[in-house]
């Protein structure tokens, strides 16, 4: 495991942890006042209604009641996903998340700098089609992951069908990812990225499947030396054809995605 990685880790860790902060104070917040509420509206009740009668504060009473129990139950849930969160640290180190993700079959490399964490992929096929190799970025420091296709930009645009100038459209894949992101599962939101990629269906996508694929298998074939000399002398854009796994800083990152709580915690009181 590399010392910026472990710097890197425990930032996220302690962003994560943070965000649940921030999350139960709020959430603890909203209680005490509908708590508050719920007692006034019980006293005016009971000070200046006859108790055996039918009143129209009756159902506003009822209503209160009822949120109230919902936020209780949603303080409690929180605490026992944060419970969880905090066995998995236990059990699995930064240098054991480390070595699953350097290890996962379609991963080539990871980077990381303070606030940063790249992965770049192997060459990822789908349908028995190359797709090219990507850079995912997460950047901590504002909540960002951008996706770049390290071969070919169709349409010097879209680098995947699901991906316009590296922002996915993540759809219903958004909640798994924030709670991913939230919960120390940085691995499990790296491996779900990676199958985002490597699905054909076109749903919510930029362009479809087959349209994509068939303009970036008829892209030019460039050389390594081809591409050096063509880089030097400012004749090929950056926006169509990726030669540096660098070419893409964290200041050039699209903001995609904020992982908060609010994005993916469950509303219902039977959600599991």
């Amino acid at each position: 495991m590399t010392k910026s990685f472990y710097s890197w880790y425990k930032k996220y860790i302690s962003d994560c942890n943070n965000s649940y902060i921030a999350f139960v104070k709020n959430l603890s917040e909203k209680v005490k006042v509908n708590k508050s509420q719920y007692e006034k509206l019980i006293e005016i009740r009971a000070k200046y209604f006859n108790p055996a009668l039918e009143n129209s504060l009756d159902k506003k009473i009822s209503e209160n009641s009822e949120e109230l129990g919902n936020l209780e139950l949603k303080l409690e849930k929180a605490k026992s996903i944060k419970q969880g969160m905090d066995k998995s640290l236990l059990e699995n180190s930064a240098k054991k998340v480390y070595k699953k993700i350097v290890n996962h079959p379609k991963i080539d490399k990871v980077t990381t700098d303070k606030h940063t964490l790249n992965i770049y992929t192997k060459e990822l096929k789908v349908k028995e089609h190359n797709i090219g190799s990507y850079k995912l970025t997460y950047l901590l420091l504002n909540n960002k992951i951008s996706i770049k296709n390290l071969e070919y930009i169709v349409d010097g645009q879209y680098d995947h069908w699901h991906v316009f100038e590296g922002r996915p459209c993540l759809s219903q894949w958004q909640p798994i990812l924030s709670r991913q992101l939230d919960t120390f599962q940085i691995f499990l939101f790296i491996d779900t990225l990676i199958h985002y990629l490597l699905l054909s269906d076109s749903t919510n996508a930029y362009m479809s499947f087959e349209g994509w694929i068939k303009k970036f298998e008829l892209k030019e074939k460039i050389d390594k030396k081809s591409e050096t000399e063509q880089t030097q002398s400012g004749q090929i854009s950056a926006g169509t054809i990726r030669m540096s796994n660098e070419v893409w800083d964290s200041d050039t990152i699209a903001v995609t995605y904020n992982s908060t709580w609010s994005t993916w915690y469950p509303t219902s009181t039977t959600a599991s």
